[in-house]
């Protein structure tokens, strides 16, 4: 990879750190002294609440941007090699993060009254068993085995998928809320980050433009949910949806995002040839 491209993944990676750090410094001081728990929505003309909002855009804009820098370029097709220590021990805190929140889920269902929708809570624990086992293997250091590691990476986003179903379905919390908003955009750029290092894992080289986008709202956008949830539930601020495995789990999806994103320079990064430049369609015969 040239100098000005590992220089623009730098970029982007202190920028998408930069605004998650600042999104997550505004959420906490916003809920803080501007957020009305009873009604689920910040007090009118709430400035923290814009910053948090320019944040999350900004976020999303990095991911295009970054799509958009790399277009022409691809990664070998090969499997990711799991030779970093912190892209492995991220691994394990989200394994542990799906565990715990899965384990959390059980015990408030099983003590509620009565549950709408007990099915998806059956199904989110069988997928985040699946996704939490699946995780520690994609955590063993070393070259990855092609199969295993992919199942590994698409046990996660469908695990993501039930969780978003059970937050959109928890009538709690306001529809609308940013409480619920916030935590179901994390999770969807999660969602579409394992799905794009599926790919990757799979030899899928092409898609390299998108892996890499989805890195960068995931570090932005996750990151905001995560550190700033993470950061009221441990002061016992009252955010009402979210629970400390929640704001946990986010967190480590967010460091996982991050650490990829970082160590994306060591990666073997070829041009696009003009056979297989639309995304990878199509490959020219060997």
């Amino acid at each position: 990879m040239k100098r000005t491209k590992i220089n623009q993944i730098y970029i982007l990676c202190a920028f998408c750190a930069a605004l998650a750090l600042f999104g997550a410094f505004c959420l906490y001081f916003g809920v803080k002294s501007e957020y009305n728990p009873a009604l689920g929505y910040f007090d009118k003309g709430s400035v923290f609440a814009a910053a948090i909002y320019l944040s999350l855009s900004l976020g999303a804009a990095a991911g295009i941007v970054s799509w958009v820098l790399f277009a022409r370029l691809k990664c070998a097709d090969k499997p990711i090699p799991q030779k970093n220590v912190l892209t492995v021990i991220s691994c394990v805190l989200i394994s542990a993060g799906i565990a715990a929140d899965c384990i959390e889920d059980a015990v408030e269902f099983f003590g509620a009254v009565s549950v709408k929708y007990s099915y998806i809570h059956y199904i989110m624990w069988i997928l985040g068993a699946a996704a939490a086992v699946l995780m520690l293997v994609c955590a063993v250091p070393g070259k990855s085995i092609n199969p295993v590691h992919s199942l590994g990476y698409f046990a996660a986003p469908l695990f993501l998928a039930s969780k978003i179903l059970i937050i959109y379905f928890d009538r709690s919390v306001a529809v609308n809320s940013p409480a619920k908003m916030i935590s179901q955009f994390s999770l969807i750029c999660f969602m579409l980050m394992f799905t794009a290092e599926t790919g990757i894992s799979l030899g899928r080289g092409n898609i390299f433009p998108r892996w890499l986008g989805t890195l960068c709202i995931s570090t932005a956008v996750g990151g905001v949910g995560g550190i700033g949830s993470l950061a009221l539930c441990l002061a016992g601020i009252n955010f009402p949806g979210i629970t400390l495995c929640d704001a946990a789990m986010m967190t480590a999806f967010a460091l996982y995002a991050f650490l990829r994103l970082i160590s994306v320079p060591a990666m073997e990064v070829l041009p696009c040839k003009k056979s297989d430049g639309k995304a990878g369609k199509t490959q020219s015969p060997q």
